[in-house]
């Protein structure tokens, strides 16, 4: 079977100690109400999409968020600036690696299933998307009775910073994801769901466009 070209990020958790956060700044980042239907258009008879309203952080340098959750995926939507004034590239390795660790942490959170490494997904995923997603990690997990694959991605839509977080209950229970963790898109499913991640970026992508958030 063909699957994409993967990258185990090989220094995924030597996460940097100063992940800036400038006070110097008090960038606002633009409010955002999405369509409770937006996603209507792409549910079938078992699949359906249930959008939360926009949650906006007290300090307004963390943004906001919104979640989308259908039976068995949880997408968790966050803009934010930081405060920061001046944009610099290496920022979005920065904010990956820190959002990777906070993403296993998650995942590990009162848990000790075993989980795989991270992957770096391949960019060409998210070519008309760029504002939406620059860079996204992947790892799946162990789990009874189903196995989960959880991906976080960053963007910059030059003005905020944009996250996303993606977690799916797989379907097989009699699966041995271990026997994935090198090369986890061998897994047929697992294959299927990162192409329903850059699905959910590319509909969310053009939402935002729809509504004129992104200019």
């Amino acid at each position: 079977m063909r699957t994409l070209f993967i990258i185990p990020l090989v220094l995924i958790l030597q996460i940097s100690q100063s992940v800036f956060f400038p006070s110097f700044a008090n960038a606002k980042c633009k409010d955002l109400s999405l369509d409770s239907e937006f996603l209507a258009p792409y549910e079938t008879e078992t699949i359906k999409w249930k959008v939360g309203k926009t949650f906006y952080y007290k300090d307004p340098n963390l943004g906001f968020s919104i979640d989308f959750k259908s039976s068995d995926t949880k997408v968790d939507y966050y803009v934010y600036s930081l405060g920061i004034q001046s944009f610099k590239d290496e920022m979005i390795g920065k904010l990956l690696r820190q959002s990777v660790s906070e993403m296993l942490q998650v995942l590990e959170y009162q848990n000790d299933a075993s989980t795989s490494e991270p992957f770096l997904l391949p960019e060409k995923l998210f070519v008309e998307s760029k504002k939406l997603v620059r860079s996204a990690v992947y790892v799946v997990q162990e789990r009874k009775p189903k196995n989960l694959i959880s991906i976080v991605s960053i963007g910059f839509d030059g003005n905020c910073f944009q996250k996303i977080r993606f977690t799916k209950r797989l379907l097989s229970k009699d699966i041995d994801i271990k026997t994935y963790f090198d090369s986890p898109l061998q897994n047929k499913e697992v294959l299927a769901s990162v192409f329903e991640f850059s699905g959910v970026v590319k509909i969310l992508n053009d939402e935002l466009y729809r509504v004129n958030y992104y200019q």
